[in-house]
């Protein structure tokens, strides 16, 4: 099963693509011939698969970039992009038409998993010698005049590795083997839509969801988000949630492997804690101070079992995260860290709550099964006046988050569990005068400094 950052990253390089492509070979995008969709290629076995518009997004980009919000720092990063490496030395080219569609998709092996693209070319030479013959391990693919297929094998087992010549057979059969019929069931694009996202059934990497559809896009300066799901697995409702405030994300779509994360985590510190079965998080960032690095949060905790209150107690497992704890009640208790106090409280016998107050607690369920909300700048908001917070907020990496999240204005996604469906709705909004596309782009341009 692939992880989250490995996803992340696999989607993350289409789109860096997609945008510079539209921007470093624009005029000669403009006068290649559109051509349909290459879907006949998602493979059969396929169940799950991701359309990206091309020209959609193409259309949008350079209608913000050189109409609505023209940008000098856009250009500069461009050109010295264009420049990298040593001497002149320039991008090399893809050989991939961006104005048509890009395809993602994936389908299970006895080993692992195959993810994929299916690219249409507009120079296959090209094609194959920048990207297929410089593919990384585990990576490989074919061409022929017009389509490009890359292939990507995600190992069950950490050290597996599957030779590159495997792989290419396995792209070759893709190629030979079009499918009959279209992928996708239900198109519902509008003209400011760029992404649609269809799954067939369900899988071991994707059991919060059974059959449905997303699909994003981008309204004036506002990236949408929309889709239904059959529910595979209901999730049962929390009795406990958080009024959101600050910056606020609650999940109960907690899979298998955030769940080991956050119990080695546990177990690290010395708590002995069940499996994690809900998060609920208001944060507003960090104070930096004679007391450390504290955070500004109220965090609820739910566990899919009982929790053993006398373990998580003990005072030595709290001495090592610089806390002193001292009992209120019976089931309220006091951390202090010498300058600042916490409450811990335990609402039931698989609830905890610790915060700065309670006075966000709801003791109510609903329907949200996933929640973010508020301001993204608290993500990155660093209180204090010393050397070390002012080195963080001007340490590069971090003031290109900081300088994104502060061209956004309001977050808003929720997934909700409704019947024998799961709603997926959002928006992504950035303040007047910025633009989805040109942000975004920005983001990509200068993380490639790094």
């Amino acid at each position: 099963m692939i992880t989250n950052s490995k996803t992340k990253s696999f989607l993350l390089a289409v789109f860096a693509l997609i945008f510079l492509a539209v921007f470093i070979g624009v005029s000669r995008f403009i006068l290649v011939k559109e051509i349909s969709t290459n879907e006949i290629y998602i493979p059969i076995q396929s169940q799950f698969a991701i359309r990206i518009q091309g020209k959609e997004l193409f259309k949008t980009s350079i209608h913000d970039l050189f109409l609505e919000q023209p940008d000098a720092e856009i250009f500069s990063l461009i050109r010295k992009l264009t420049q990298k490496g040593s001497g002149n030395q320039k991008v090399k080219d893809s050989g991939i038409n961006f104005l048509s569609d890009v395809l993602i998709f994936s389908y299970p092996n006895n080993d692992g998993e195959y993810y994929g693209f299916v690219l249409q070319l507009n120079d296959a030479s090209a094609f194959q010698k920048n990207i297929l013959d410089k593919a990384a391990k585990n990576t490989a693919g074919v061409c022929d005049a017009e389509t490009g297929i890359l292939l990507f094998f995600n190992p069950k087992k950490k050290n597996t590795i599957l030779s590159k010549e495997s792989i290419r057979k396995e792209a070759v059969q893709i190629l030979k083997n079009p499918r009959k019929e279209s992928f996708f069931t239900k198109m519902n694009f509008t003209n400011n839509a760029f992404i649609y996202v269809e799954k067939r059934k369900e899988t071991k990497n994707y059991s919060a969801f059974g059959q449905g559809n997303l699909s994003v896009a981008i309204q004036d300066s506002t990236l949408q988000l929309s889709g239904k799901f059959s529910a595979v697995h209901p999730i049962s409702k929390s009795n406990w949630n958080l009024k959101p405030q600050g910056f606020h994300i609650s999940s109960s779509l907690l899979n298998a492997e955030i769940q080991d994360t956050l119990q080695y985590l546990f177990t690290k510190q010395g708590f002995n804690l069940p499996k994690t079965s809900k998060i609920s998080l208001n944060y507003s960032g960090i104070q930096m101070g004679n007391g450390g690095i504290v955070p500004k949060m109220d965090l609820l905790l739910e566990f899919d079992s009982t929790i053993s209150k006398a373990e998580f107690l003990e005072p030595k497992h709290w001495r090592k995260l610089g806390f002193s704890i001292s009992r209120n009640t019976d089931n309220e208790y006091d951390l202090n860290n010498g300058s600042n106090d916490f409450l811990l409280t335990f609402l039931d016998d698989k609830t905890i709550f610790i915060g700065l107050s309670k006075e966000n607690l709801i003791q109510k369920s609903n329907d949200r099964i996933f929640y973010m909300t508020g301001d993204a700048r608290y993500l990155t908001r660093i209180d204090g006046s010393g050397l070390v917070a002012m080195g963080i907020n001007l340490y590069p990496p971090f003031k290109t988050g900081k300088d994104f999240l502060e061209s956004l204005k309001k977050t808003d996604l929720e997934i909700t569990s409704k019947g024998n469906n799961t709603v997926v709705k959002g928006e992504i909004s950035f303040k007047e005068g910025r633009s989805v596309t040109v942000e975004t782009l920005r983001l990509l341009l200068r993380m490639n400094d790094f």
